[in-house]
């Protein structure tokens, strides 16, 4: 029954922060169309990453991402895999940290600022989307650049004090 409890908590914890990272992309992200956007859902998946680890992170960021293109730009299976390996890389550096740290942020997104958010996307966008090369690498390169500068000095504010929220919670 414990297991029961924990598992349907933990469903509904998701499925809140997927809502949260659908709004923070969908709504709050900018621009809504084109080869770049700058936006804030990583933090309610890197909460999940915190919490839950790799796998429940992967999976939510991946249906996050399928439930906005579904609502506002349509569902392309590369841009969601790319979706769920960055909530996979999130779990495996943020998972049951008292706190993360500095060093475990700025290697997570570098890694996913690089191999996801430049190279990955870049190929999506030049074979998918048919941009040109230079197109695809200046616009993927400045989006990385701009998300990471986004990214690392946000975690790293929420970082201390919800980390130790967290600590204390039997989530």
């Amino acid at each position: 029954m414990q297991n029961t409890k924990k598992t349907l908590l933990r469903t509904c914890i998701c499925g809140m922060l997927i809502g949260v990272a659908v709004v923070f992309c969908r709504w709050l992200g900018f621009p809504q169309n084109g080869i770049w956007r700058v936006e804030f859902s990583f933090l309610p998946i890197a909460i999940i990453a915190m919490l839950y680890g790799p796998l429940w992170a992967g999976a939510s960021y991946g249906i996050a991402d399928l439930i906005g293109a579904a609502i506002f730009t349509g569902v392309n299976p590369f841009i969601t895999l790319v979706k769920v390996l960055t909530g996979v890389v999130m779990g495996g550096f943020f998972k049951g940290r008292k706190k993360i740290g500095y060093g475990r942020i700025l290697v997570a997104f570098a890694i996913i600022g690089v191999a996801l958010d430049f190279l990955a996307m870049t190929c999506i966008f030049h074979f998918g989307f048919g941009h040109a090369w230079e197109a695809a690498f200046t616009a993927r390169g400045a989006n990385a650049l701009v998300n990471a500068a986004i990214r690392i000095p946000t975690l790293l504010l929420c970082d201390g004090r919800l980390t130790a929220y967290l600590e204390g919670q039997d989530l």
